[in-house]
């Protein structure tokens, strides 16, 4: 199924993607979390744990601050004129081949695994290619693969 015709007048001129507020929540819940279990450790005496649960509690929130910092920042850009990863240079479509979604499983154990997708290009001017991983930004990974075809099929015309 796909989530747009090639020919979608709906697509804007430029596609934005951000980094994950996901994880920005995480850290936020994280930090919670662990500010609770060290109040539980303080009220139960256990002063040692308490300290180093507030210490964890506040080195995770310090981490949040850390990575929410750019999460109003733009990450990736695709229009007619390329792609654009953060604030380097725009790479245009004649200067791309190949650009694809990639899905790479990992192995955690015996019976565990995940899968890692990243958007990978080949940059004909550099002669090189680019690995961009997709949990770094706020990525649905069939909606990229769908706007890469739009803006590829447009440039072409």
């Amino acid at each position: 199924m796909r989530v747009f015709d090639l020919n979608d007048c709906y697509v804007k001129d430029e596609v934005y993607f951000y980094k994950s507020v996901l994880e920005s929540y995480s850290y936020v819940f994280f930090s919670i979390v662990t500010l609770i279990a060290s109040i539980v450790a303080f009220w139960l005496e256990a002063v040692f744990l308490g300290f180093m649960l507030t210490a964890s509690s506040i080195f995770i929130f310090y981490k949040f601050k850390v990575y929410s910092k750019g999460i109003d920042e733009i990450q990736l850009t695709i229009n007619l004129e390329g792609v654009r990863y953060k604030d380097r240079e725009i790479v245009k479509w004649e200067n791309i081949e190949n650009e694809r979604v990639v899905a790479q499983e990992k192995n955690v154990g015996s019976e565990d695994s995940y899968t890692i997708y990243s958007f990978s290009c080949y940059c004909k001017s550099t002669d090189s290619y680019v690995v961009i991983n997709s949990s770094e930004i706020e990525i649905d990974i069939h909606i990229l693969v769908s706007v890469l075809k739009i803006f590829r099929h447009r440039s072409k015309s």
